[in-house]
């Protein structure tokens, strides 16, 4: 089949620089399945108008975002405004910072063998769900308080200068500043009883990776049907430190003042609390959550593991987990004592 290819490219991304220097080489590839026509999308407020009309309008059937997470996110929202949302292949070739999008779907940083991948798909994207803010989807989070605190106050302008540093910096600084946002989490569980849960930060995911290797909720994906939720309860500084530390060596799944949920619905209660979507700024709660079963269209390798490979990395992490446990807990232990 020969596709109409719309390559839109974010000029503000991280590693744009690098992308024009491949620019040849990635039009190249993709020009392999069908017309590309390429596109700078520079107006943020726009792009999903943007995207919406290059589908329903100029008949695109595929679409290539080269961006971060943030930019593929507003493509995507592009793509769930059109009439032809079902038919049409989103690609993605990172430029961003953390890239989570791109580690979740097996795509290389390496942007002409991401390019590659788009131009010798079998024609049978891989589905995925997709979670719903207020109206909004996101395919990798949404969370609300500390964590997205940090979204919040973060400078856009030093991203190329600070990484994704910038918001850990951004959020304990506002910390220390004695902010604080309780939210109060209404969350239907697998089973459909509700709970009512107090919670200074909630990450709501629909993807295991998050802000680059770390892992909010191991087991979380793109195909069962349900959100994760990881819910931070304490308040304190001395918790706060606790759980960035455990959060950043994998070992936050193991506190007991950490709630784990699979949901398909949350409700976030609150006043002032600021949410944050795919690593973007978006709003304050109240808010609604669900999720929205086998969506959109994604062009990505084959997610099938190596089963000897997991099955080593599941040991190796067990054993880092328990000793890691044993450090974190008595550091923090002696700072409460």
């Amino acid at each position: 089949m020969n596709y109409k290819v719309a390559l839109i490219a974010n000029p503000y991304s991280f590693r744009f620089n690098f992308f024009k220097r491949n620019f040849y080489k990635i039009y190249k590839n993709l020009s392999k399945i069908g017309k590309v026509e390429y596109f700078e999308s520079e107006e943020k407020k726009s792009r999903i108008t943007f995207v919406k009309n290059l589908i329903d309008k100029e008949g695109f059937n595929i679409i290539v975002a080269a961006g971060g997470d943030g930019f593929i996110n507003e493509i995507a929202n592009g793509v769930i405004k059109s009439s032809r949302y079902k038919e049409v292949k989103i690609g993605f070739i990172p430029t961003g910072i953390s890239n989570v999008f791109a580690l979740e779907a097996n795509i290389p940083r390496n942007m002409v063998k991401a390019s590659q991948i788009i131009s010798s798909f079998n024609e049978n994207p891989i589905k995925i769900d997709v979670g719903v803010l207020n109206g909004r989807i996101f395919l990798l989070m949404a969370s609300a308080g500390i964590d997205a605190l940090g979204v919040h106050k973060f400078n856009p302008k030093l991203k190329k200068f600070m990484s994704k540093f910038g918001y850990i910096y951004a959020a304990v600084k506002n910390f220390s500043e004695k902010t604080h946002y309780p939210i109060k989490v209404i969350i239907e569980t697998k089973n459909g009883k509700k709970l009512k849960i107090m919670a200074t930060t909630i990450i709501i995911t629909n993807a295991s990776f998050y802000g680059g290797r770390m892992k909010s909720v191991k087991s979380a994906n793109w195909f069962d049907g349900y959100l994760d939720a990881c819910i931070f309860t304490k308040a304190e500084l001395v918790d706060y430190l606790r759980y960035v530390s455990g959060f950043i060596i994998g070992i936050h799944d193991r506190f007991p003042d950490v709630v784990f949920v699979k949901t398909k619905k949350v409700e976030l209660l609150g006043e002032n609390v600021p949410i944050q979507i795919d690593g973007e700024p978006y709003g304050k709660v109240p808010a609604t959550v669900s999720i929205k079963e086998k969506t959109l269209n994604i062009i990505a390798p084959s997610f099938k593991p190596k089963f000897l490979k997991e099955v080593i990395k599941t040991i190796f992490d067990h054993t880092f987990a328990v000793m890691s446990e044993k450090i974190v807990q008595t550091i923090f232990l002696k700072k409460r004592s």
